[in-house]
């Protein structure tokens, strides 16, 4: 092993000019400069390794991350079906109260929970209706927030990449994320599904 004096690059014996700055090479040096150069780049490689790490999606979080799909698709599907439904209840508890007298032709509507003289069945539908409106809300709060989990935990690095993209384009950034900033994403991914799991508990209760 030869070790350039002029730039410090360490290259093979069989080189006689430095591969980087073209210099004239000395001799190899000596076997404990030998073993303290490899140290040193073993441990330049693993600090390398370390920060190529930063965005490593471990199993268990690709796990989460795919439990977050399933589950945002459910609430997805809990929205369009308390939508469908909500639909057929407003529809059903719609009535006429007769034409508008000026010649325009139009109908007139009045919800029949604001009739003062309602039976049972109507009282049970607007309990029904609220209990679907709910069911709506936190299944678009729930899809939304598996849906940013998902995202944080199967393409963290792409999440980073764009929502630094702003740095990159007007500042000199090279977009390293730091230990604070890896710990925020770490709680915010967590954050998000155990809120989507909330939801998921919210919208079963509202709808049985």
């Amino acid at each position: 092993m030869k070790k350039c004096v002029k730039c410090g690059a360490v290259q093979s014996d069989g080189r006689s000019l430095c591969i980087d700055c073209g210099a004239l090479l000395g001799e190899s040096v000596s076997e404990a400069e030998k073993a303290r150069t490899e140290a040193e780049l073993s441990d330049t490689i693993d600090t390398m390794g370390d920060r190529m790490e930063d965005f490593h999606v471990p199993l268990h979080e690709r796990v989460l991350g795919i439990v977050s799909i399933v589950l945002a698709v459910l609430c997805l599907l809990s929205v369009w079906i308390s939508g469908a439904r909500l639909g057929e209840i407003r529809q059903e508890r719609f009535v006429s109260v007769g034409r508008i007298d000026d010649g325009s032709g139009v109908e007139d509507f009045l919800w029949i929970d604001e009739i003062i003289e309602a039976d049972a069945a109507t009282v049970a539908a607007i309990r029904e209706s609220e209990s679907l409106e709910r069911a709506l809300l936190f299944g678009l709060i729930g899809a939304f927030c598996f849906g940013v989990a998902a995202a944080l935990f199967l393409i963290p690095k792409l999440v980073w990449c764009l929502s630094t993209l702003r740095y990159r384009l007007w500042f000199d950034y090279d977009g390293t994320p730091s230990a604070f900033a890896l710990g925020v994403y770490k709680v915010l991914k967590y954050t998000f599904f155990v809120l989507g799991c909330l939801a998921v508990f919210a919208v079963v209760s509202s709808m049985f």
